[in-house]
């Protein structure tokens, strides 16, 4: 299926072993919560401004400028330069019917001097390194085009607050006794917002950005009497 689709060298395509292993690591030397804050706050910062300015403007759009903002987002931190609408459509076919975009070096641009996370991640494996070094950090940034995820979350968090006027409000109570009326809340307000944070959880509890979780087994096997081949894809349901 996957190699049929052309996402075989898609992270949550990739059977377990030492490669899967080295998808993982370059993904959390860049994701982990104090790289995030140090590195990432500002670009956060920068698009959330940018959200909510255009959902003012046109609060109709709200569906496709949320989407539009992830996939912003995505590119701009994976590869540190901001997408043009080609850009756009084409990560946006991630999450459809083709890995085109999932190509190593598809998006990069030279002379981009923005940090992003390909960049830091290749400036992280030094002078000596070989091209499967390169292929990994690649294909992660790869699939980190599939943005549809993270718009799920918003529009979930969205839909569930507007039916819950009492919990909306006492999140805004709390955004103004912390950051106050004149700054939107970032990641350096995070440990004074308690109440936010405990929104943020029950969202992704109740809605998980990704609810089927691919597995792959690297022998043969039995389970209550059916057979399961080696290298199958077993798809846990994470509701």
């Amino acid at each position: 299926m996957a190699e049929l689709l052309g996402r075989q060298n898609n992270v949550g395509f990739t059977y377990y072993g030492k490669r899967l292993k080295d998808f993982r690591k370059v993904l959390y030397k860049s994701l982990n919560p104090p790289v995030i804050l140090e590195c990432w706050n500002d670009l956060l910062h920068e698009q959330s401004r940018e959200l909510c300015q255009s959902l003012l403007v046109e609060p109709e759009r709200f569906r496709d400028i949320i989407e539009e903002n992830i996939q912003k987002f995505i590119v701009i931190f994976t590869y540190g330069f901001r997408p043009d609408s080609d850009h756009l459509k084409l990560a946006q076919m991630v999450a459809q019917h083709t890995g085109e975009a999932l190509q190593p070096a598809r998006w990069m641009k030279r002379g981009q001097k923005r940090v992003s996370f390909v960049h830091k991640s290749l400036e992280g494996l030094g002078d000596k390194h070989c091209s499967e070094e390169e292929d990994i950090i690649m294909f992660a940034a790869g699939s980190l085009l599939s943005g549809k995820t993270m718009t799920s979350i918003f529009l979930s968090f969205i839909g569930t607050i507007v039916n819950h006027p009492g919990v909306q409000e006492r999140a805004y109570m709390e955004i103004l006794d912390v950051v106050g009326s004149e700054e939107l809340p970032c990641l350096h307000h995070r440990d004074n917002l308690p109440y936010i944070e405990c929104i943020i959880k029950e969202v992704h509890r109740c809605y998980p950005a990704i609810p089927m979780i691919t597995r792959s087994n690297d022998k043969e096997d039995i389970y209550e009497g059916l057979r399961i081949p080696q290298k199958s894809w077993v798809i846990g349901n994470v509701w």
